[in-house]
């Protein structure tokens, strides 16, 4: 035989299946909520990880460039420096397109003139010239850019991780815009 206060425990009486539906929908609500903010964290850490190797590639760029101009034209192992250097400037010209689809666009276009001048200080001037001195102002010029490129990535990084620039981000309002022209076209008045 069982006690009165086992079976009570075991099975919830006079819960009606309303009451029941109330808890499905709430169990149902919190799991929507959980996954949602689960991906919402798998977007930021993507994110921040893309932007944390875009920071490593610009400064690993640089210290390509300052290798190379502080070398000669007409040193041995120039050609392979060219080539490298050129190499990392295309990575960077490629990886930059992926890594900055992240990024407010204004804190995009700061990045994107950020790196015009920086590659212009890793590949410009005198750039594949044979009889060249070396340019150690080019070599810190790449640095000192680079730095500041670094920087303007990871400033763009952390302004768009907040909720609200996720949210917006996510969910594009482009969806939003389109409707509200398409219930409130302009109509000519009816005279």
């Amino acid at each position: 035989m069982t006690t009165p206060a086992s079976s009570a425990a075991a099975l919830p009486v006079g819960l009606t299946v309303d009451d029941y539906l109330r808890l499905l929908l709430a169990a149902l609500l919190g799991a929507a909520f959980a996954f949602l903010l689960a991906s919402m964290k798998a977007a930021r850490d993507e994110q921040r990880d893309l932007c944390d190797r875009l920071g490593e590639a610009i400064l690993a760029a640089a210290d390509l460039g300052a290798e190379y101009w502080l070398a000669a034209g007409n040193d041995d192992g120039i050609a392979l420096l060219e080539a490298r250097l050129m190499g990392a400037q295309a990575y960077l010209a490629r990886y930059r397109i992926i890594a900055l689809t992240w990024l407010a666009p204004k804190d995009r276009w700061a990045v994107e003139d950020s790196l015009a001048e920086l590659y212009d200080s890793l590949t410009g001037g005198q750039f594949k010239v044979k009889d060249r001195p070396a340019d150690p102002q080019r070599a810190e010029a790449c640095q000192v850019q680079a730095a500041l490129t670094a920087v303007l990535v990871r400033q763009g990084n952390l302004s768009s991780l907040k909720v609200g620039a996720q949210i917006v981000r996510s969910a594009g309002w482009h969806w939003a815009h389109r409707a509200f022209h398409r219930m409130f076209q302009w109509r000519e008045p009816r005279a």
